[in-house]
């Protein structure tokens, strides 16, 4: 094959060859955005779980503290000196808040789990979206990019060939 650099035919083989190299990066650059979006979608699933799991530490967190203050009433319950059912009504008052506390932190944990379920399965769904059909169509504009490249690459190396045969027989 003859050296086509810098030989021209009703045209210019190297800005052929420039034009082929930029239709390369071009169709390089479709399947790279193919693999940055799966990236992507995978930091969004730990950005998710991450927020879960802080929206489940701080409500740790409060009951702890509402749990702390529940204990300092009963310990100064039970420093008092009472007579009748009186203490005996505050402690199942002091029992029940506890209850409760317990109640509200089980709701607010199955909250934050379902609210990191919804968001993961609309992530899941993205990301089946993205891998699927998106994907298949940045592969196909990856290949034909490519193909296209391999032809103004032939094309320009045929022009440069005929050229050297005509010119030798010419």
């Amino acid at each position: 094959m003859a050296d086509i650099t810098g030989s021209r035919i009703g045209g210019r083989i190297e800005d052929m060859l420039v034009v082929q190299a930029g239709l390369d990066a071009t169709g390089q650059q479709a399947g790279a955005q193919a693999t940055a979006a799966a990236a992507r979608v995978e930091r969004l699933q730990r950005e998710v779980a991450e927020v879960t799991a802080r929206l489940k530490a701080d409500f740790g967190e409060l009951a702890s503290e509402l749990r702390e203050a529940a204990a300092r009433a009963t310990a100064n319950l039970h420093g008092a000196d009472w007579d009748g059912r009186s203490r005996g009504a505050a402690d199942a008052a002091n029992l029940a808040f506890a209850n409760e506390i317990d109640r509200v932190l089980r709701a607010a944990h199955e909250g934050a789990d379902g609210l990191h379920d919804a968001l993961t399965a609309q992530v899941m769904s993205f990301f089946d979206d993205m891998s699927g059909s998106f994907a298949q169509v940045l592969r196909s504009i990856e290949e034909n990019y490519h193909s296209l490249a391999g032809a103004t690459r032939a094309y320009a190396a045929r022009l440069a060939d005929d050229d050297a045969v005509a010119i030798r027989f010419g």
